[in-house]
């Protein structure tokens, strides 16, 4: 999430996971990544729009277009982060509901909740929270983000070198 943020969109980064050491949990880390970037993406692809400064642990930005704002979040922490952001700039003409969206590591999660200008949630280490407002609220797509559970096995196991 980290290269979005950085307006990095369409760029498939794989440093930092050595795909010798069958990590599963890194790989399904980065497949939710790039899964919710792909549902994302008409979003994410907008223009780049001033994102609300956090503090210096958190990274921020902003996008804005035709379908729809958003913003986002990440916690750049191994520790809790408690954060307060001013959501007015991004609401535009949105009404009812806007989804947020959760990730850390492969847990991803959405919620609808009410759209208020002012939201404080406590991020977790390393997770990127994003508020989605949509143009036309009044409809909100069914969304199911699957990820393999924690104790999935692939078959056959896979060769280590």
């Amino acid at each position: 999430m980290m290269t979005v943020i950085l307006g990095g969109a369409g760029i498939r980064a794989f440093g930092g996971i050595d795909g010798a050491a069958c990590d599963s949990a890194s790989w399904q880390a980065l497949a939710s990544s790039y899964n919710l970037i792909h549902l994302l993406e008409p979003q994410i692809l907008q223009q780049e729009v001033a994102a609300t400064n956090l503090g210096p642990n958190i990274y921020t930005a902003a996008r804005s277009g035709s379908n729809g704002r958003l913003f986002m979040a990440l916690n750049s922490m191994e520790a809790p982060q408690t954060v307060s952001v001013n959501l007015a700039p991004y609401i535009g003409a949105s009404t009812g509901f806007m989804t947020r969206y959760h990730i850390a590591g492969s847990q991803v999660f959405t919620e609808s909740v009410p759209i208020a200008s002012q939201d404080t949630i406590t991020l977790a280490p390393n997770e990127t929270v994003i508020w989605l407002f949509r143009n036309n609220t009044n409809v909100l797509p069914t969304v199911e983000i699957v990820w393999p559970p924690a104790n999935a096995q692939v078959e056959p196991q896979p060769t280590c070198r």
